[in-house]
């Protein structure tokens, strides 16, 4: 039997819900969440559902079906052109059945914008493998210490972060249940670029 390490589900090409799509929705998330005990992912747009933010249903629906909330990531995009702030991120959803869970934080860690400005007797206080990720996910640049650009990151980008941050070894398998038209091969190549470790990637779509 497979032991599928990590679930994807991204419902992120939905900007508008209507009682169909959510019913759907939710369906997908029961569906692939049953008898599944390790990292489960969903990543969803900022938009409300019958007036209700629909991270918070959704939230509640996986409590409801034994998942728990481990934390929410913000991955910030591209605004659109508009009046609102509906569109400027999604939030990716991670749950678990389980009480202990793999992480790992040092392969997302960025490079610290402060290195060569005050390091000195502080050194200590900065990892030498980079910055903590945070849960909000944007690439950075800097120069002198001060940020000069934000680029955001592409679907693959984000399907390789979570990937990353949950491998183990090449014996585990991800799922990616995905709207969206990503590119298996551009995700691997974004995992390879960080390790040697070869990737049992199902990518489905729905």
């Amino acid at each position: 039997m497979r032991n599928i390490k990590s679930k994807i589900i991204d419902n992120s090409g939905i900007t508008e819900f209507n009682a169909k799509e959510f019913e759907n929705l939710l369906g997908i998330i029961k569906s692939t969440a049953d008898s599944f005990e390790n990292n489960y992912f969903v990543v969803i747009n900022n938009i409300k559902y019958n007036g209700f933010p629909l991270s918070l249903l959704i939230c509640d629906y996986a409590e409801n079906i034994g998942l728990s909330l481990v934390d929410e990531i913000i991955w910030l995009c591209n605004p659109e052109t508009n009046n609102t702030f509906k569109n400027i991120f999604k939030s990716i959803l991670w749950f678990t059945k389980k009480p202990n869970y793999d992480f790992n934080k040092d392969i997302l860690r960025v490079k610290h914008i402060w290195k060569d400005m005050e390091w000195g007797k502080r050194e200590g206080n900065y990892h030498p493998l980079g910055k903590d990720p945070g849960n909000v996910w944007v690439k950075e640049y800097s120069e002198k210490a001060v940020i000069t650009e934000h680029k955001f990151l592409t679907t693959e980008e984000i399907y390789a972060k979570l990937i990353l941050s949950q491998m183990k070894n090449e014996k585990e398998y991800f799922e990616i249940f995905s709207n969206s038209k990503s590119s298996k091969k551009i995700i691997l190549e974004k995992i390879k670029s960080k390790t040697a470790v070869n990737v049992n990637l199902q990518l489905k779509n729905f």
